[in-house]
């Protein structure tokens, strides 16, 4: 069943404390409320002013993608929850971004309901994804497996990156790291996105790097010598592994083209074991 939400649910789903609002962090709030002293409060009054109500058009074309995203995960939307709520608002919250709340709700704003049938299905597909993590951590920890990534304690970051730590509301909890070889060494690294100037709320200013939480150090991309080959390079979503496998399993369903079919190939091995069955794709 889905069920679309009014502003008002809309505006509690949102400013209920979940692990994405524990996991907050002062660049957090800065860089959503755009107030450089901006807190809880401010953050809930910038979602009560986001939430918005469905309009007819839009709950019907959002259903409709909706349920053939759902099909597209065939024999796997077993896997899925089956009930999923929908709420509309207006992209100010988190720059325009759709992305997932609770267990069982995706939130669109009006760039993703402009989109193309086509295109607001396949960023559907996406989403439900997140959901299916959230709803299955075992099966999650497996599909991180499949590009290099392990379960570990949660990330404390320094003192000096803490307050710059922005935290995507997909992956609220920092708990998974790369056994990354940096000049040959290897080292447990934890992605981490942080704003570059703590005065900022562009998001062309939130830099994705690379953290050493024993030593503090950081690292770019191009540092860690094999990690393009064991993340695949199937998609441009390349720092956190709930996105990366989010988009490799988006391709899979879709049976979109990609360079490294191997790991397609995994993780759709992993979902097959999952459903209860093998080949269920083919």
């Amino acid at each position: 069943m889905i069920r679309f939400l009014s502003a008002a649910e809309s505006c509690e789903l949102l400013s209920a404390r979940d692990a994405f609002l524990a996991a907050f962090t002062p660049a957090d709030f800065r860089f959503r409320t755009k107030d450089p002293r901006g807190g809880m409060a401010a953050y809930r009054e910038l979602v009560r002013k986001a939430a918005l109500e469905w309009d007819a058009e839009e709950e019907a074309k959002a259903a409709a993608c909706l349920e053939a995203a759902r099909a597209a995960y065939g024999p796997y939307a077993a896997l899925l929850p089956p009930d999923l709520r929908l709420a509309r608002l207006d992209g100010s919250e988190e720059p325009g971004n759709a992305h997932c709340r609770g267990s069982d709700a995706i939130v669109l704003h009006g760039g993703a309901l402009g989109r193309t049938d086509r295109g607001l299905t396949r960023l559907l597909v996406h989403e439900l994804v997140h959901l299916l993590t959230r709803k299955r951590p075992e099966l999650r920890e497996r599909l991180y497996a499949q590009i290099g990534f392990r379960k570990a304690p949660p990330l404390e970051a320094p003192a000096g990156l803490r307050d710059q730590a922005i935290t995507n509301p997909d992956q609220p909890v920092n708990e998974y790291r790369f056994p990354a070889l940096v000049a040959g060494a290897e080292r447990e690294l934890y992605p981490l996105l942080f704003s570059r100037d703590p005065a900022s709320f562009r998001l062309e200013d939130i830099e994705a790097k690379f953290l050493d939480a024993a030593t503090g150090e950081l690292y770019a991309m191009g540092e860690l010598e094999n990690y393009r080959e064991r993340v695949g390079g199937n998609t441009d979503y390349d720092i956190q592994p709930e996105e990366i496998v989010a988009e490799n399993v988006t391709k899979l369903l879709l049976r979109e083209e990609v360079p490294d079919a191997g790991l397609l190939a995994r993780i759709k091995a992993v979902l097959d074991e999952a459903a209860g069955g093998a080949g269920l794709l083919s």
